[in-house]
């Protein structure tokens, strides 16, 4: 690996990762003069070589889908900013606080949702419309929150295909490394520029796993929200009664006359049974001689 690269990651350190763009200066501009391979440009670098053009395809769209994760999120929350009547410009917090406020209106005028359950076959984002029928405007506003919702949890699920993609490019990596030599053994400088965009792909992957961590971390702290503006309200449980107010309870009530029950007698006993009386003897046979 050349001693320029790992310059990258360490500035990168430095600088945050807004140095990462898709479209080009993924470095920055801090090769100098030596410049920065193509995958290091943020451009897609094609080889020539099937194997290796796949892996650079991969890495290629990666950067672009982790770009600006936030567009992302962005694009799904406009429509039900608009229905809200809230410039587009508006950041989620004041976004959640107009739409707390306005399905708390619609819960005040009898209209109900409840979030379908973890066992339901429809994700916790899908929610159910109970008790008075909503006005227009209210429609379209539960339908632009619906949508909402399942996108959030579709983002999400690219998201988490992301990190498996990194991880299996990282592998591929370091399968076709040993093997650059043999397969572009007619162009010396064919190899040393394979090298060269392998290099910054192994710079590149940890930066763009942390991009990848805060996207995920952002859009399910966005999920959460949704899902505690959907929960349905808990009735208060009443408190069971004191200790005092049940003896109130007892000493308020009429008192029950004591039922006499009449002495038990003494079991009879019976005489001691009396020994067997001995056998008598029987006489003496008279006898003559």
């Amino acid at each position: 690996m050349s001693s320029r690269r790992p310059l990258l990651l360490a500035l990168s350190l430095l600088f945050g990762s807004s140095c990462l763009v898709a479209t080009g200066g993924l470095g920055c501009g801090l090769w100098g003069s030596a410049g920065p391979s193509t995958v290091g440009q943020g451009k897609l670098y094609h080889s020539g070589e099937a194997r290796f053009d796949e892996l650079f395809s991969q890495l290629f769209e990666l950067q672009r889908e982790l770009a600006h994760p936030e567009e992302d999120h962005a694009a799904l929350l406009q429509p039900v900013q608009r229905a809200l009547e809230l410039p587009t410009t508006a950041s989620s917090e004041a976004s959640y606080q107009a739409l707390e406020a306005r399905l708390q209106a619609l819960h005040a005028r009898g209209v109900r949702l409840e979030r379908s359950p973890a066992s339901a076959p429809t994700s916790d984002a899908v929610f159910t419309v109970h008790g008075a029928a909503p006005s227009e405007a209210d429609a379209a506003l539960l339908t632009a929150l619906r949508a909402y919702g399942l996108g959030l949890q579709a983002l999400e699920a690219r998201r988490r295909r992301d990190e498996l993609t990194l991880a299996r490019l990282r592998r591929h990596v370091a399968e076709l490394r040993p093997t650059v030599d043999s397969a572009f053994r007619a162009s010396w400088r064919r190899r040393r520029e394979v090298h060269d965009n392998l290099d910054d792909a192994e710079q590149l992957f940890p930066i763009l796993e942390a991009r990848s961590r805060e996207a995920l971390a952002a859009l399910r702290a966005h999920l959460e929200r949704v899902q505690r503006l959907l929960a349905p309200a808990t009735p208060p449980v009443a408190a069971p009664p004191s200790s005092g107010a049940a003896e109130r309870r007892e000493a308020a009530a009429p008192a029950t006359p004591a039922r006499r029950t009449a002495p038990r007698s003494a079991p009879a006993t019976r005489p001691a049974s009396r020994p067997p009386a001995p056998p008598r003897p029987r006489p003496a046979p008279d006898f003559e001689p």
